[in-house]
This record gives C-alpha cells, structure tokens and sequence, in this order.
C-alpha cells in the first residue's frame, strides 16, 4: 500500500508515522517529531516481536467485516 518513502530517526527524539488517506488513490504520509528529555539512546533491539496478526479471524469466519 505504501511504497518506500524516507524516514529517518535521530536518537533523543520519538516519531510517529502516520499513513492518512484512501489505499491506492490519495495516500499521504504525516510524520510527528518531538524530543525527549535527557535520552541517551538505547541499545540496538535483537528482535522486535509484532505479535501474530489474526485480530479479525473470527469476524471473517461468520461472514462480518470490520468497519
């Protein structure tokens, strides 16, 4: 849905992404940036857990779709 596009992070500052708009028309991409007080950074993570997905299994097993 969304091809690459540049985002870069800098230590000492949280960002959030956001993608705003119609998958395949009009897709716009909003970033937030502010800093933290005093960080130092962190150590590089080994993994990054994203959980299993499947939120909505259940719902397509009865024939609803999320809204």
């Amino acid at each position: 849905m969304i091809g690459p596009f540049d985002n870069k992070v800098e230590a000492g500052k949280m960002t959030w992404v956001f993608a705003i708009g119609v998958a395949g028309q009009d897709l716009a991409i909003v970033r937030h940036v502010i800093p933290l007080r005093e960080s130092k950074g962190s150590k590089r993570p080994k993994n990054v857990a994203t959980g299993s997905g499947g939120q909505a299994a259940e719902l397509a097993a009865h024939g609803t779709r999320p809204r």
